[in-house]
């Protein structure tokens, strides 16, 4: 797992390689406090730099494994897509850190 300053955007994170499925980039699994500690440093190192929000993929695969951690540490669902090149399910996940 690793975050990465957004693209042309000076404010916002992007969280990513979360892992654990046959069609994510990154097949090591992670265990559900890995997933919390990753969460929960990531948005303190964050926060302390003065950055606005993070923001983070997940697949349908990776959404049901790990959205009860991520919402209750505050993140929420902005989007849910259709991968247009195959039958996987992206869901958009947010937290605001103001």
């Amino acid at each position: 797992m690793n975050y990465v300053q957004f693209p042309g955007c000076c404010g916002a994170y992007i969280l990513k390689d979360f892992g654990g499925t046959q069609l994510s980039m990154h097949q090591r699994s992670y265990t559900e406090e890995e997933i919390r500690a990753f969460l929960t440093n990531s948005e303190d190192g964050i926060r302390r730099a003065r950055h606005s929000f993070m923001l983070a993929t997940l697949n349908h695969e990776q959404y049901p494994k790990y959205i009860k951690i991520f919402k209750e540490l505050g993140w929420r669902c902005l989007k849910k897509e259709k991968h247009k090149y195959h039958s996987s399910t992206i869901y958009l996940m947010f937290k605001s850190l103001n």
